[in-house]
């Protein structure tokens, strides 16, 4: 993918409030200021359980929002995170957002960009590696987005206390990317890696087989309404408090 800018978010965590989606409506009105397209670096929704919630009212605001905004002339990608994993073409038929994989690469401003969610790096935390490779399974993704939607809902609202339980007994260790993977992709050739999940900005210079590279875990949306702006060399991390 190749863009002369681009503005990048992570984790909204739309959950059908009205703060959130004021933030939402934010981003998408700065997009469209800027000219620019929207790409989102996975949980645009605090839960996503399936093809069955377009037709209810958990997300229909922020569904319109965005339908609004792409028949506007915004472009906007999504990469599903941890929370709307299941994500697919219903839900780009019915909105217009384009639902990528698990990772983009974008030559910006002369340099290669490699995005992604960033749970994929986070080796240290094998039980959810293990659940996450069960849930993306083909078959098992055919299986839940098949279910009906109640027991859908119920079912992914389990899987997401869970995971709430689950991070609460977490080491600070278990919760961070694995630097190996990310000095790979730089000795790989890309020049910028960024990311979000971590729910805690970082930002570090990274040498790897005679390349250096620059690897960002971007702030969450959801705090301050933080977003990454690419226009050609120049790169700008800015809130929408700012503007």
């Amino acid at each position: 993918m190749f863009h002369d800018r681009c503005v990048v978010a992570t984790d909204l965590h739309c959950d059908g409030g009205a703060r959130r989606l004021v933030w939402l409506k934010s981003l998408l009105l700065r997009c469209q200021q800027l000219s620019s397209p929207l790409l989102i670096l996975g949980d645009l929704f605090d839960l996503w359980w399936g093809p069955g919630q377009i037709k209810t009212s958990d997300s229909r605001l922020e569904l319109e929002a965005l339908k609004m905004a792409v028949r506007s002339g915004t472009a906007i990608s999504l990469l599903p995170g941890n929370r709307d994993f299941l994500l697919d073409q219903s839900f780009q038929d019915e909105t217009g957002v384009e639902v990528l994989g698990d990772a983009v690469d974008m030559r910006i401003g002369g340099l290669r960009w490699h995005f992604s969610h960033g749970d994929l790096s986070g080796t240290e935390d094998q039980g959810y590696q293990r659940l996450r490779k069960f849930l993306r399974h083909p078959v098992s993704r055919h299986l839940l987005l098949s279910l009906p939607g109640g027991v859908s809902k119920k079912l992914a609202g389990g899987i997401r206390k869970g995971s709430r339980r689950s991070i609460a007994r977490k080491t600070t260790i278990t919760m961070q990317p694995d630097l190996r993977s990310i000095e790979a992709l730089v000795g790989s050739g890309y020049d910028r890696v960024v990311c979000g999940h971590f729910h805690k900005e970082r930002f570090e210079q990274i040498h790897c087989a005679g390349r250096q590279g620059e690897f960002r875990i971007l702030e969450p949306f959801e705090d301050r309404g933080a977003y990454l702006y690419l226009d050609g060399p120049a790169v700008k991390l800015e809130w929408l408090g700012d503007n």
